[in-house]
């Protein structure tokens, strides 16, 4: 073989890489977004707890639902819904409840809770 060859066959094996690299960070991204939406629609009130854990599971991995982002994702969506409707929540102590309560369901459902509660140990935590 001569040079021009190894060379083809470098670039040829690195731009096969980067197109299977390319096709997982698409479909990371596609299953963001479709768990953004569930969650989304979740702390609307559109569907219970119970449906957006199986709809979670159908378009996610488990790996993916028990990592540190879906939480952040979950507490983002929270936060979005809780200030959507600010207005309703100075108002009515209905909807703050609904809320929450829908966050220890979620929290509940996907283990949340009991992943992160041994961060208190830790140096500079009490």
């Amino acid at each position: 073989m001569n040079d021009t060859m190894i060379a083809v066959g470098v670039i040829l094996a690195v731009a096969a890489g980067i197109a299977v690299w390319l096709v997982r960070r698409r479909g990371e991204l596609r299953t963001q977004q479709q768990v953004r939406a569930l969650l989304a629609d979740y702390f609307n009130g559109d569907m219970s707890v119970e449906q957006l854990s199986r709809r979670s599971r159908d378009i996610a991995s488990r790996r993916f639902l028990s990592s540190p982002e879906v939480q952040a994702m979950a507490w983002a969506a929270f936060q979005h819904a809780a200030d959507a409707k600010s207005a309703a929540l100075a108002h009515s102590g209905a909807e703050a409840d609904r809320l929450m309560r829908a966050l220890g369901e979620l929290k509940k459902e996907f283990g949340l809770p009991d992943r992160y509660r041994n961060e208190g140990w830790r140096a500079g935590r009490e």
